[in-house]
């Protein structure tokens, strides 16, 4: 927490990391998004977009079962996932209303939050306050190398961050055969 206006902390950490990328004899960037919003800013370095990878051996389909029962759910319940910080920017609060009306179609969906973050304690009271609080599951933090069976498990990926640079846990999804539902971002669309 920085006890400042958001708008002022946010102008001086594009200024700071402009001036730092204009110093540079070359810049690497995670998206092309990225890279376009660098160069809109001033920086003349040379500027290449490297995405982030993803570990194939890792991340790739598998089966749901034994994944599903390692989370401690129900084999055949649809399961929707999101996995992320719980900070305001990554716009959580708006996985949770999207699954609330979900649920409302499908009764027996269970959605599964993975991270943790500065808005848990909100977003879990929100939760409680939705008819499908029962069927919201929040996991906390996992290592990044356990991540793969909570994607393995799941049905259907939401995200709806509106500030992403690249997305990588659409592409980590995307890695395990999980089909992603995601808000129009710069970086998702990469």
């Amino acid at each position: 927490y920085v006890p400042l206006k958001r708008s002022l902390v946010e102008a001086v950490a594009v200024r700071l990391s402009t001036r730092f990328a204009a110093r540079a004899d070359a810049v690497l960037a995670p998206s092309a998004v990225l890279a376009e919003e660098l160069r809109a800013r001033g920086v003349t370095a040379p500027i290449r977009v490297v995405p982030t990878g993803v570990d194939l051996e890792r991340f790739r389909p598998g089966d749901a079962a034994p994944a599903r029962e390692s989370l401690g759910l129900p084999p055949q319940d649809p399961l929707v996932l999101y996995v992320g910080r719980l900070d305001r920017e990554k716009s959580v609060e708006r996985v949770l209303l999207a699954f609330d009306r979900i649920a409302a179609t499908v009764p027996a969906a269970r959605l599964c939050l993975v991270g943790q973050g500065t808005q848990a304690a909100r977003l879990m009271r929100l939760a409680r306050a939705l008819p499908a609080r029962g069927r919201i599951h929040f996991l906390g933090a996992r290592a990044h190398d356990t991540l793969a069976p909570c994607y393995q498990a799941a049905d259907l990926f939401l995200f709806a961050s509106e500030t992403e640079t690249q997305g990588l846990v659409l592409a980590e999804a995307a890695a395990c055969g999980v089909p992603a539902v995601a808000g129009q971002a710069p970086g998702c669309a990469e």
